[in-house]
């Protein structure tokens, strides 16, 4: 009887941690959906036009960077970036940094810009 009983929370353990991930896996092609039809204003208006994320994770903070970069709205561009730049420093890339450069020097902040591009 125990045996059954371990053997049935081990799968019943199993199908909620597949759920999970098929959940964040949708979430995540969602949002990139949105980005790749450029769909900016539902992303920012999904976040609360705030400029952190309100799902955790770097996808979702960098389309919201990304979105306020695209949008013209610079300063709040760069405190989505700076979000992004000081949470998820592992997963950072040349083209998030390029981005964060380039609002940087619409911002007129031309050090932190070439500091960006130097890294």
């Amino acid at each position: 009887m125990k045996k059954t009983y371990s053997v049935n929370k081990i799968a019943f353990l199993l199908l909620v941690s597949l759920f999970s991930v098929s959940q964040t896996a949708y979430s995540q092609k969602k949002i990139i959906k949105q980005l790749s039809q450029q769909r900016y204003h539902e992303i920012v208006n999904a976040n609360q036009n705030k400029t952190v994320a309100r799902k955790k994770g770097y996808v979702y903070q960098r389309a919201l960077a990304f979105s306020f970069a695209q949008m013209a709205m610079p300063e709040k561009a760069y405190d989505a970036y700076f979000e992004l730049l000081e949470k998820y420093p592992n997963n950072i890339d040349d083209v998030d940094r390029l981005q964060f450069a380039l609002v940087a020097r619409q911002m007129e902040l031309y050090g932190v810009s070439d500091s960006l591009l130097l890294q």
